[in-house]
C-alpha cells in the first residue's frame, strides 16, 4: 500500500489535470508561513514543489502552472525553492525573457528567514547560467 503524506494546512496546493486525470501538482508556501523545522517564517510566497508526470512534460504545463501562480499571487514577489531543476530554469527563462515586468519579482530562495536575506534574483542567475 502506498502512503501519501498530506502537506501542511497552511500550504496552497493545486493539482494539474487533463480531462480529470492528474498529470502533476504544485505547492506554495504563502508569505508568513511558519516552517516547523526551523521555527522561522517565509519572507515571501515560495513555490516549494512542482511535479509534472514525465509523459506530460515539454507541453507547456510548467509555464501554465507558473502563470496560475502569478494569477493567485498577483502583487507578490515569488520565491522558488533551491535547487531548481534544469526544466524549471528553462520555463523561468522563457517567461522572464517575454515578461520583463516579472524579472524583479522572481527569486531563488534557500530557507525562510529574513527579508530576502536568503534570496537571489532569478533573472540575474539565469543570465549568468549559474
Amino acid at each position: 500500500m502506498i502512503e501519501f503524506i498530506l502537506p501542511p494546512v497552511s500550504d496552497f496546493v493545486k493539482i494539474l489535470s487533463i480531462q480529470g486525470e492528474a498529470i502533476g501538482f504544485y505547492s506554495i508556501k504563502p508569505k508568513g508561513t511558519l516552517d516547523f523545522e526551523t521555527m522561522g517564517c517565509y519572507s515571501m510566497t515560495t513555490l516549494d514543489t512542482i511535479f509534472i508526470r514525465t509523459s506530460q512534460r515539454r507541453q507547456g504545463f510548467g509555464l501554465s502552472a507558473l502563470q496560475d501562480i502569478l494569477i493567485e499571487f498577483p502583487s507578490q514577489n515569488i520565491g522558488f525553492s533551491y535547487p531548481l531543476s534544469c526544466s524549471m530554469k528553462l520555463v523561468l527563462w522563457k517567461h522572464l525573457k517575454e515578461k520583463t515586468e516579472d524579472r524583479p519579482r522572481f527569486w531563488e530562495t534557500t530557507g525562510c528567514f529574513g527579508t530576502h536575506a536568503n534570496a537571489r534574483n532569478l533573472w540575474l542567475i539565469l543570465q549568468k547560467g549559474t
